[in-house]
């Protein structure tokens, strides 16, 4: 039996999280669990009869279709509150025109404002006479339908509908949010080489299908009543889903770069769905809802296209992404549930599932996404420490003989302007090594370091080449200068550190230094100048020392 690790327990709380998020989502969009909105108001849609005095028949409208009722007795301030899809509507109280349906221009706009609601106030006056609607779908397609009639106070209804709205808002919200976080994120990864073009196809992907859902779900129509253009952006943004979908599978999945000529059929097509559909709209010849089958059919491309790449790998037994294979399995099972739904049961959001399933889908794609992301940032964090060790020293953190060795390469084949080489000697570093011990030699190398590098690193280069021997190199024209105020500090903080820490060893150091700004002279020369004079030095400072006792 195996034991249970950090792993298991992780992929546990996933589960919770995922059951979590999922109980939210679903708490959020059910609104019978809120209990205090009160239900001032009543059906009103049954017992609407045509003009021959037929039993009307509010779904499936088309052309030009008159009903009317007797309203009931009535409230001041009642309301009569509906939704309309598809049509375009005048509403009578007896002879008189209380209510009628903005049109726009139909360039662009449609001939109808897409689906929209109503609400016309009533007085108490009113109860008993006849409300008559003149329904007219220019389409003649049978789409035109009116739902949600009632009667009552107006808050009452209009919270009543938000709130069986409002879970299909926050879906929404949230893949916006996805898309426009994705996409920022992905031009300063993509600079720094960390991400590669996946992670701004995923958030184009993801903001064109929420602002889709966004003005699809109709509770932007409720509140700020502009459903015409709500309308037109719903449907444009439907048009705009594919192409980012496909190319992000293609940047994505192996399988999908493979059916490349699959692929550019389907973004072609979805580009001829889009050029003629805003075409005929622009036009005026015919709106978004009379080309809407150009873009089923994108969509039925698409689909067909997803199932034939997916089942071609599972047949020839080729290994296909979890992620994207539950992805797949969560949008498609959110689309059947919406479908079934729909036939059985009458809904106020008949696409509540396709959003969850949408929502999880690229939850899924997301979580294969930032997996390779953190996968290649391991690889960069890897190579950066390789990179250090390579070129840094493991004790001091200065550069090392490689990083020297080839720096006075680059400065052999490049060389612009003074360029001053100063080597540097820890005295009595075999002494402290064999009488205190190599801890406490150590010790003696990092305390040099540390100075070392306070005092000369902001304007050149500090490496330790050796077990006592350090390095220092600057170009500028100041060099010089630089170089002699920054050992006078140095010295300064040695001195200190020497009387003030009480250290069983002193730091005394021994160093000498070169310019080279003679293009005649070869740089090895320099070098060696360079480190005669640490030398010189050397000795100088041990004979002064020897001259002592």
């Amino acid at each position: 039996m195996k034991k249970i690790n950090s792993k298991h327990i992780f992929y546990i709380y996933c589960i919770m999280l995922a059951i979590t998020v999922i109980t939210v989502i679903i708490s959020v969009a059910n609104p019978n669990h809120i209990q205090h909105i009160s239900r001032d108001y009543s059906d009103f849609s049954e017992g609407w009869v045509t003009e021959d005095g037929s039993a009307a028949n509010l779904f499936k409208i088309a052309g030009t279709y008159t009903i009317s009722k007797t309203l009931p007795s009535l409230r001041e301030d009642d309301v009569l509150y509906f939704n309309a899809k598809t049509l375009n509507v005048s509403v009578y109280l007896e002879d008189e025109c209380i209510y009628r349906s903005d049109v726009f221009l139909s360039n662009l706009f449609g001939y109808t404002p897409g689906s929209f609601f109503v609400r016309i106030p009533f007085h108490v006056e009113d109860s008993g006479k006849v409300l008559t609607m003149v329904l007219d779908n220019p389409y003649h397609d049978h789409s035109g339908k009116i739902t949600q009639i009632r009667i009552g106070n107006s808050y009452d209804m209009l919270v009543s509908n938000i709130s069986g709205r409002f879970g299909s808002l926050c879906v929404s919200l949230i893949i916006v949010f996805i898309g426009l976080l994705f996409t920022i994120l992905f031009f300063p990864m993509w600079k720094n080489h960390a991400i590669g073009k996946e992670m701004l196809f995923f958030g184009c992907f993801a903001f064109s299908i929420g602002m889709f859902m966004l003005t699809d779900c109709k509770l932007l129509q409720e509140m700020f009543q502009n459903a015409h253009i709500y309308h037109v952006i719903s449907e444009i943004f439907m048009m705009l889903i594919i192409i980012p979908m496909f190319l992000f599978f293609e940047s994505m999945y192996q399988e999908y770069h493979i059916q490349f000529k699959l692929l550019f059929f389907v973004c072609f097509y979805s580009v001829f769905d889009f050029t003629v559909s805003y075409f005929l709209a622009i036009t005026g010849i015919m709106d978004y809802h009379q080309t809407i089958r150009l873009t089923h059919i994108s969509y039925v491309i698409a689909m067909l296209a997803l199932i034939i790449i997916t089942a071609g790998n599972i047949i020839k037994k080729k290994p296909v992404s979890s992620y994207h294979f539950l992805g797949i399995l969560f949008i498609c099972a959110g689309g059947i549930t919406d479908i079934v739904l729909w036939n059985i049961a009458t809904l106020m959001d008949s696409t509540f599932f396709t959003r969850i399933g949408v929502l999880l889908f690229m939850i899924c794609e997301a979580t294969q996404l930032l997996s390779g992301f953190l996968l290649e940032y391991k690889k960069v964090i890897k190579s950066q420490f390789l990179e250090k060790l390579a070129y840094q020293d493991g004790l001091t953190d200065l550069y090392n003989r490689t990083s020297y060795t080839e720096d006075i390469k680059s400065l052999e084949s490049k060389h612009s302007e003074p360029v001053l080489i100063a080597f540097f000697d820890i005295n009595n570093l075999k002494v402290v090594n064999d009488t205190l011990g190599h801890a406490l030699g150590d010790e003696l190398l990092l305390t040099f370091a540390d100075t070392f590098k306070q005092c000369f690193s902001g304007f050149g280069k500090c490496y330790r080449i050796g077990g006592d021997e350090f390095v220092f190199i600057s170009a500028g024209n100041n060099v010089e200068k630089n170089f002699t105020l920054a050992l006078s500090s140095m010295q300064y903080k040695l001195n200190t550190i020497n009387t003030n820490q009480g250290l069983p060893f002193k730091v005394e150091v021994a160093s000498g230094y070169s310019v080279w700004a003679d293009d005649s002279v070869m740089l090895a020369d320099v070098i060696q100048e360079a480190d005669s004079n640490m030398y010189a030095n050397k000795k100088k400072m041990k004979a002064a020392k020897n001259g002592t006792h």
